[in-house]
């Protein structure tokens, strides 16, 4: 099978189902991708590009560009000892007879080669000298396996929810109704069948299910899209998401408006439908008296619709509902629509004036009936916990010592006290994510002032990887408190992130403060929050350690993402917690500087050099033994130890500043007395005290070092 009679082919498979939620569709599109990738892959197969689509009753992959044939192998099979198949006298034995009509070979054309194994612990052990057959083994036609690695493709998807229908002995999202199967160009060779679900796959897909479900025969990829969107199906996600925004720009422009941008929902109403309609619906103008984002999350999570806004933000009285159908049931699309708006609107106006009868600070003592977690005690025992950690983190972050912001007591307290407060209303009984949103309405409703309010709305940010910190002081230190009260309490009870499972969402509190702290810019460590919160709220110390290492992959994952390389990452996070995370930031940005110098491998060497040194020999003296420059014995090695003493005062002070280039290139300057000593100078001197005085010096040059970053775990450019 040659390369010049290689053919490209194209595989097409399509999975038809019943509904898929819209949820499940995002992560399959990219798991069918992969999967189809890997199947290809395994089974020696080349191919040029994938393209996987999903609606919500079909799921497709493509695959272009694909060999005709498995590629060819040259394969090894290892048999007897060649003592064993030979004789002295080169002669085959009957061993060697057997071995090469079993692989199907003539026992001139076995070879011998060397046979080599591994042991546990890796190394290579060599068994002798042992006969080989090699043989090239063709690689099959792919069509002759197509239907057996559509099979593995169809088998290998995994759901977040799967089922079982019928009496198969199968499990997918949604029952399976038809399996569409190519191999192209179709040629003479019969088209690719295998059976899944107790569908036996075919060349026919299916339309649209209302507007024109039936049979369409495939014969070609161009063919297959062009005729799916003939019956009303627009396969391809991403042209359906544009059309879906580009109909509701047009829909809104009508009236001078333009739809909310909802990032989230676009994508969900993507999978929701096969050929989208934007349709304008209208509610009467009453209910834009309800907040913003009330009114928003109605016309949301009800109808899945789009709010429209004037040009300068505020909302009409109309919507925006993507129908799954043409433009002649437009009518029946908005009519009902309308009618489920409507009833929600009210709904939600029913709720939003009854919770206004009752102010938020009249509504502390009900938080004592909503439990928070049961070994934590109820949302009331949470608040109280809160209030003595913003207090804690007032006096630490917004201390008149340090900052010219300083928080009213009094007004942070009060707004610790309602912060929670808005869990108990009918709104947020009804949509949580609208917790913090509605307690800033409620709270100036109830003549709070507008920084206790806005704070209310502030301390649950972030909410997500990327959202926008607290703007407000008061914001600032009731997230802060909040995010520390849910670290320290629940990893205190043992309820840890664990693999995957994250239940509390710590891993995003953590980001949160974080985020905080880098932004803001505080000079202040995790270590001395952490301590504090640990120590306010009664818990064992020795529940540090573990919020360490849950801080330290936090940030490292951070400063992945953001680009930094792993020496500079690992280099830099040496006793984190000790250090500001804007110092963090700084470090390797220093680290990075000092990379592109010209002489940084010479720096690397040298500080590694003395790492490797002190690691080995001076174990105990760093505590015990400080540098005598009266008994150096050499010029180099006092000219080392005055370099060293003119520049540690120096390093220090830019440390602590922040400026660690400049601590770089002061240090830089030792490059030179290092190398001449390590050339003039014998460290292990035999003279016990000269050489510990030796090896106390190098130890003071790494405590200095050690200041910046550790340099050790720094790698060659």
């Amino acid at each position: 099978m040659t390369d010049d009679i290689n053919q490209p082919l194209t595989l097409l498979l399509e999975i038809g189902v019943e509904e898929i939620p819209a949820t499940f569709l995002p992560s399959t599109v990219v798991q069918l991708k992969g999967a189809a990738e890997g199947v290809l892959s395994d089974s020696d197969i080349e191919f040029k590009q994938i393209m996987t689509c999903a609606t919500p009753r079909r799921l497709s992959v493509i695959a272009t560009g694909v060999s005709e044939y498995q590629k060819s192998k040259v394969m090894e099979y290892y048999g007897p000892p060649q003592r064993a198949a030979f004789t002295l006298d080169g002669k085959p034995t009957k061993a060697a007879l057997s071995f090469a009509q079993l692989h199907g070979i003539e026992v001139e054309n076995l070879i011998i080669k060397q046979k080599t194994e591994h042991d546990q612990t890796g190394k290579t052990k060599q068994k002798g000298q042992y006969v080989v057959a090699v043989i090239q083994e063709n690689g099959l036609a792919v069509r002759d396996i197509a239907a057996s690695l559509f099979t593995r493709i169809v088998t290998s998807l995994h759901f977040p929810k799967s089922m079982r229908w019928a009496g198969f002995d199968v499990r997918f999202v949604r029952p399976v109704r038809w399996l569409t199967a190519l191999c192209l160009p179709q040629g003479s060779s019969p088209q690719p069948e295998f059976v899944f679900g107790g569908v036996k796959s075919s060349n026919v897909t299916y339309g649209h299910r209302f507007l024109s479900n039936r049979a369409i025969t495939v014969s070609d990829t161009a063919q297959y899209h062009a005729d799916l969107e003939a019956n009303y199906v627009v396969l391809e996600q991403d042209k359906r998401r544009q059309m879906i925004w580009q109909g509701c720009l047009q829909a809104a422009s009508e009236f001078g408006a333009r739809p909310v941008a909802d990032d989230g929902l676009l994508e969900e109403i993507t999978y929701l439908v096969e050929y989208p309609l934007a349709v304008v619906g209208e509610f009467d103008g009453v209910y834009l008296n309800l907040p913003r984002e009330l009114l928003i999350t109605v016309l949301r999570d009800h109808q899945r619709c789009f709010a429209i806004e004037s040009e300068d933000g505020r909302l009409l009285n109309r919507f925006i509902v993507v129908g799954n159908t043409v433009v002649e049931n437009a009518d029946v699309v908005r009519a009902g629509a309308q009618r489920v708006i409507r009833a929600r609107l009210e709904d939600a106006r029913f709720y939003y004036d009854d919770d206004l009868k009752v102010p938020l600070i009249q509504r502390l003592e009900d938080l004592k009936g909503i439990v928070f977690q049961e070994r934590l005690g109820t949302v009331f025992d949470k608040v109280e916990r809160l209030i003595a950690l913003g207090d804690l983190l007032r006096l630490r972050l917004f201390h008149p010592a340090t900052t010219d912001a300083v928080l009213d007591r009094e007004k942070l307290l009060m707004a610790i006290r309602l912060c929670k407060a808005d869990l108990t209303t009918g709104v947020v009984r009804q949509f949580p994510e609208l917790q913090g949103v509605m307690g800033k309405y409620y709270a100036l409703k109830g003549a709070q002032e507008a920084d206790v309010a806005q704070s209310i709305f502030e301390h649950y940010l972030p909410t997500y990887a990327g959202d926008t910190v607290p703007i407000t002081n008061m914001g600032v230190d009731i997230s802060l408190a909040d995010k520390f009260d849910n670290l320290v309490s629940f990893f205190s009870i043992g309820l840890s992130p664990t693999g995957s499972e994250d239940p509390y969402a710590l891993r995003r509190q953590a980001m949160g403060i974080i985020s905080i702290l880098i932004q803001r810019g505080f000079s202040v460590t995790l270590e001395e929050l952490l301590t504090e919160t640990v120590d306010v709220l009664k818990r064992q110390r020795t529940v540090l350690e573990d919020l360490y290492a849950f801080f330290r992959q936090r940030l490292q994952s951070l400063f992945s993402t953001t680009g930094y390389p792993h020496d500079i990452i690992q280099s830099s996070m040496d006793r984190f917690q000790s250090v500001e995370l804007v110092h963090l930031l700084r470090r390797m940005e220093a680290l990075k500087w000092l990379k592109d110098q010209v002489r940084y491998n010479e720096f690397l060497f040298a500080f590694k050099r003395i790492h490797n040194i002190v690691a080995k020999e001076s174990k105990g003296i760093e505590n015990e033994y400080v540098v005598n420059p009266h008994i150096m014995g050499s010029e180099h090695e006092r000219r080392l130890y005055e370099t060293l003493e003119e520049r540690r005062a120096d390093v220090e002070s830019a440390v602590v500043n922040g400026e660690f280039r400049r601590a770089l290139e002061s240090i830089t300057g030792l490059i030179e007395p290092i190398n001449v000593f390590f050339d003039k100078v014998l460290v292990m001197d035999k003279d016990e005290q000269i050489r510990r005085n030796k090896l106390a010096l190098l130890r003071e040059i790494l405590r200095t070092t050690s200041k910046i970053a550790d340099i050790s775990k720094m790698q060659e450019k």
